[in-house]
């Protein structure tokens, strides 16, 4: 178990550091629209995905605690307007 939490932790960590280093001038300056960013966008959402398709499928109910955390501080975080 130890091995699957350290794997999710990582790819967490990785997926969205490059997703907001990418990104972080449209994420800090508001939202601008262009060919790489729906590029990146596709690939970042491509690999959770997947990596959710293969963690779904091998039924670890770790997993679908911490997407389900990992969801809910986005959407919460996504929310700075109010």
């Amino acid at each position: 178990m130890g091995k699957k939490i350290t794997i999710i932790t990582l790819f967490t960590i990785v997926i969205t550091s490059l997703a907001l280093y990418f990104q972080w001038a449209e994420f800090y300056e508001g939202f601008s629209y262009s060919s790489e960013n729906l590029a990146f966008s596709i690939i970042f959402l491509s690999s959770w995905l997947l990596f959710s398709f293969y963690f779904g499928t091998i039924e670890d109910k770790r997993y679908q605690k911490f997407i389900i955390v990992y969801c809910g501080i986005n959407i919460i975080a996504a929310r700075h307007d109010i």
